[in-house]
Protein backbone atom coordinates (compact mmCIF):
# COMPACT_ATOMS: atom_id res chain seq x y z
CA UNK A 1 0.00 0.00 0.00
CA UNK A 2 1.46 3.39 -0.81
CA UNK A 3 2.52 5.49 1.97
CA UNK A 4 -0.66 7.56 2.88
CA UNK A 5 0.24 11.23 2.14
CA UNK A 6 1.30 13.46 4.87
CA UNK A 7 0.49 16.99 3.00
CA UNK A 8 -3.08 16.41 3.99
CA UNK A 9 -3.03 18.35 6.71
CA UNK A 10 -1.69 21.87 5.93
CA UNK A 11 -4.10 21.19 2.99
CA UNK A 12 -7.14 21.06 5.39
CA UNK A 13 -5.69 24.28 7.19
CA UNK A 14 -5.99 26.10 3.81
CA UNK A 15 -9.68 24.91 3.59
CA UNK A 16 -11.14 26.40 7.30
CA UNK A 17 -14.77 27.26 6.79
CA UNK A 18 -14.55 24.85 3.26
CA UNK A 19 -16.81 22.04 2.08
CA UNK A 20 -15.46 18.69 1.00
CA UNK A 21 -16.14 16.26 -0.69
CA UNK A 22 -15.37 12.21 -0.61
CA UNK A 23 -16.74 10.35 -4.07
CA UNK A 24 -16.02 7.40 -5.82
CA UNK A 25 -16.90 8.63 -9.63
CA UNK A 26 -18.44 6.24 -11.97
CA UNK A 27 -16.73 3.20 -13.17
CA UNK A 28 -14.47 3.83 -16.12
CA UNK A 29 -11.62 4.59 -14.29
CA UNK A 30 -10.20 0.91 -12.75
CA UNK A 31 -8.70 1.19 -9.38
CA UNK A 32 -4.58 1.52 -9.38
CA UNK A 33 -2.69 -0.96 -7.66
CA UNK A 34 -1.23 0.43 -4.55
CA UNK A 35 2.40 0.57 -3.88
CA UNK A 36 5.33 1.13 -1.21
CA UNK A 37 8.35 3.40 -1.99
CA UNK A 38 10.99 2.78 0.00
CA UNK A 39 11.56 4.73 2.81
CA UNK A 40 13.37 8.44 1.39
CA UNK A 41 14.77 11.01 3.42
CA UNK A 42 12.97 14.13 2.75
CA UNK A 43 14.02 16.29 -0.55
CA UNK A 44 14.40 19.31 1.93
CA UNK A 45 17.12 17.68 4.57
CA UNK A 46 19.07 15.25 1.68
CA UNK A 47 21.73 12.51 3.76
CA UNK A 48 25.06 13.80 3.52
CA UNK A 49 27.22 11.58 1.80
CA UNK A 50 30.85 11.08 1.94
CA UNK A 51 33.30 11.07 -0.34
CA UNK A 52 33.66 7.86 -1.14
CA UNK A 53 29.95 7.51 -1.57
CA UNK A 54 28.14 6.70 -5.31
CA UNK A 55 26.84 9.95 -6.71
CA UNK A 56 22.82 9.84 -7.12
CA UNK A 57 22.58 8.84 -10.74
CA UNK A 58 22.16 10.87 -13.75
CA UNK A 59 19.16 9.87 -16.06
CA UNK A 60 20.35 10.08 -19.86
CA UNK A 61 18.10 11.11 -22.61
CA UNK A 62 15.18 9.30 -23.14
CA UNK A 63 15.59 7.31 -19.76
CA UNK A 64 13.07 6.81 -17.57
CA UNK A 65 13.07 9.02 -14.14
CA UNK A 66 12.74 7.03 -10.81
CA UNK A 67 13.29 7.89 -7.57
CA UNK A 68 17.05 7.95 -6.49
CA UNK A 69 17.89 10.04 -9.37
CA UNK A 70 19.02 13.55 -9.87
CA UNK A 71 19.83 15.95 -12.30
CA UNK A 72 18.48 18.86 -14.93
CA UNK A 73 16.36 15.96 -16.29
CA UNK A 74 14.44 16.01 -12.96
CA UNK A 75 14.61 19.62 -12.08
CA UNK A 76 12.30 20.24 -15.11
CA UNK A 77 9.96 17.69 -14.10
CA UNK A 78 9.53 19.22 -10.82
CA UNK A 79 8.97 22.40 -12.24
CA UNK A 80 6.06 20.79 -15.01
CA UNK A 81 4.14 19.21 -11.84
CA UNK A 82 4.30 22.38 -9.79
CA UNK A 83 3.43 24.18 -12.59
CA UNK A 84 0.73 22.04 -12.87
CA UNK A 85 -0.46 21.86 -9.54
CA UNK A 86 1.01 18.74 -8.45
CA UNK A 87 3.37 19.09 -5.49
CA UNK A 88 6.54 18.27 -5.81
CA UNK A 89 8.26 19.34 -3.10
CA UNK A 90 11.48 21.73 -3.70
CA UNK A 91 12.50 22.06 -7.38
CA UNK A 92 16.50 21.19 -6.22
CA UNK A 93 17.24 18.24 -8.62
CA UNK A 94 16.76 15.08 -6.13
CA UNK A 95 13.91 12.55 -7.29
CA UNK A 96 12.61 11.94 -3.69
CA UNK A 97 9.38 10.89 -1.73
CA UNK A 98 7.43 14.18 -2.95
CA UNK A 99 8.20 14.22 -5.99
CA UNK A 100 7.27 10.69 -6.25
CA UNK A 101 3.93 11.22 -4.58
CA UNK A 102 3.28 13.69 -7.08
CA UNK A 103 4.34 11.04 -10.19
CA UNK A 104 1.55 8.61 -8.77
CA UNK A 105 -1.06 11.55 -8.87
CA UNK A 106 -0.58 13.12 -11.89
CA UNK A 107 -0.48 9.33 -13.18
CA UNK A 108 -3.40 8.28 -11.49
CA UNK A 109 -5.48 11.65 -12.86
CA UNK A 110 -3.90 10.63 -16.53
CA UNK A 111 -5.63 7.19 -16.22
CA UNK A 112 -1.82 5.59 -16.77
CA UNK A 113 -0.55 2.88 -15.19
CA UNK A 114 0.71 3.35 -11.47
CA UNK A 115 4.26 2.68 -11.07
CA UNK A 116 7.32 4.57 -9.57
CA UNK A 117 8.69 5.76 -12.94
CA UNK A 118 8.35 8.40 -15.21
CA UNK A 119 7.89 7.00 -18.34
CA UNK A 120 7.94 7.81 -21.89
CA UNK A 121 3.54 7.60 -21.62
CA UNK A 122 4.17 9.99 -18.78
CA UNK A 123 6.74 12.48 -20.15
CA UNK A 124 4.39 12.35 -23.20
CA UNK A 125 1.35 13.22 -21.24
CA UNK A 126 2.87 16.38 -19.44
CA UNK A 127 3.02 18.02 -22.58
CA UNK A 128 -0.63 17.97 -22.96
CA UNK A 129 -2.22 16.56 -19.71
CA UNK A 130 -6.09 16.19 -18.76
CA UNK A 131 -7.34 17.95 -15.51
CA UNK A 132 -9.29 15.70 -12.91
CA UNK A 133 -12.42 15.12 -13.04
CA UNK A 134 -14.40 17.34 -11.67
CA UNK A 135 -16.83 15.64 -9.01
CA UNK A 136 -18.88 18.36 -7.65
CA UNK A 137 -19.99 20.81 -10.28
CA UNK A 138 -20.72 24.18 -9.13
CA UNK A 139 -18.98 23.30 -5.76
CA UNK A 140 -18.31 25.85 -3.46
CA UNK A 141 -15.23 27.91 -4.39
CA UNK A 142 -13.17 26.53 -1.80
CA UNK A 143 -13.30 23.08 -1.23
CA UNK A 144 -11.78 19.65 -1.44
CA UNK A 145 -12.51 16.91 -3.50
CA UNK A 146 -11.50 13.24 -2.84
CA UNK A 147 -11.37 10.85 -6.04
CA UNK A 148 -11.16 7.33 -3.85
CA UNK A 149 -10.91 5.49 -7.08
CA UNK A 150 -8.00 7.55 -8.57
CA UNK A 151 -6.76 7.69 -4.87
CA UNK A 152 -6.51 11.41 -5.96
CA UNK A 153 -7.21 14.95 -3.76
CA UNK A 154 -7.98 17.93 -5.54
CA UNK A 155 -8.16 21.78 -3.65
CA UNK A 156 -9.99 24.28 -5.60
CA UNK A 157 -9.33 27.73 -4.59
CA UNK A 158 -11.93 30.16 -5.78
CA UNK A 159 -12.70 28.02 -8.20
CA UNK A 160 -9.66 27.02 -9.33
CA UNK A 161 -7.16 24.42 -8.91
CA UNK A 162 -4.89 25.26 -6.39
CA UNK A 163 -3.49 21.54 -5.49
CA UNK A 164 -3.61 17.49 -6.78
CA UNK A 165 -2.12 14.94 -4.52
CA UNK A 166 -1.62 11.82 -4.53
CA UNK A 167 -3.92 10.14 -1.19
CA UNK A 168 -4.61 6.59 0.49
CA UNK A 169 -7.59 5.87 1.01
CA UNK A 170 -9.53 2.93 2.35
CA UNK A 171 -9.23 -0.28 0.34
CA UNK A 172 -12.28 -2.46 2.15
CA UNK A 173 -10.04 -4.48 3.01
CA UNK A 174 -10.31 -6.02 6.93
CA UNK A 175 -7.35 -5.38 9.23
CA UNK A 176 -6.65 -5.09 12.87
CA UNK A 177 -4.79 -2.56 15.07
CA UNK A 178 -1.21 -3.50 17.36
CA UNK A 179 -3.43 -1.54 19.45
CA UNK A 180 -6.53 -3.96 19.29
CA UNK A 181 -9.08 -3.79 17.69
CA UNK A 182 -10.34 -4.79 13.94
CA UNK A 183 -12.56 -3.33 11.46
CA UNK A 184 -12.73 -2.88 7.58
CA UNK A 185 -10.88 -0.01 5.51
CA UNK A 186 -13.37 2.19 4.75
CA UNK A 187 -13.45 5.73 3.64
CA UNK A 188 -17.15 7.47 3.54
CA UNK A 189 -18.57 9.07 1.17
CA UNK A 190 -20.48 12.33 0.92
CA UNK A 191 -20.38 16.20 1.49
CA UNK A 192 -18.71 17.48 4.45
CA UNK A 193 -17.80 20.87 6.10
CA UNK A 194 -14.44 21.13 8.58
CA UNK A 195 -15.72 23.09 11.87
CA UNK A 196 -12.59 22.52 14.09
CA UNK A 197 -9.15 21.82 12.94
CA UNK A 198 -6.05 20.68 15.71
CA UNK A 199 -2.33 20.59 14.67
CA UNK A 200 -0.71 17.46 14.67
Amino acid sequence: MRRPRMLLLPVLALAVGACGSVSTPSPAASPKPTQSPSPAAPASSPAPTSPSAPASPSPSVGQPLRPGMSGPAVTQLQRRLAALKYYPGPVDGQFGADTLEAVWAFQEVQGLPAQDTVSSAMQQALVNPRSPAVLVPGGGSLRIEINLTAQVLVLYHGNQVALISHVSTGGGYYYCSPGGGCAYAITPTGNFTATTFMPG
